[in-house]
């Protein structure tokens, strides 16, 4: 029996899903590179998160990635919005 092929999305096949944040180590340093579609950028604005935003990793719970901002700030993304953001360690 065979797999019946899924079409997918042009803007999601494209999407860089091995440089999300959802999937950035803890303890990493990050720089945000794009956050694709605009409610979660504007969700991830509210959140202190845009394009260039350095931040550093905590860990993870059930519900988000946890960051820390060089400000001081701690905030919990939720995990469905990490996965659309792209990240590259610094």
């Amino acid at each position: 029996m065979s797999i019946p092929s899924r079409s997918v999305d042009s803007s999601t096949a494209k999407w860089p899903w091995g440089r999300s944040l959802a999937l950035a180590p803890p303890g990493s340093t990050v720089k945000v590179e794009e956050v694709l579609f605009g409610a979660v950028e504007k969700h991830c604005r509210d959140l202190g998160v845009r394009s260039g935003t350095v931040m550093t990793c905590g860990g993870s719970s059930s519900n988000g990635i946890l960051v820390s901002f060089p400000t001081g700030m701690d905030v919990e993304i939720p995990r469905d919005l990490a996965w659309f953001v792209t990240v590259v360690a610094l």
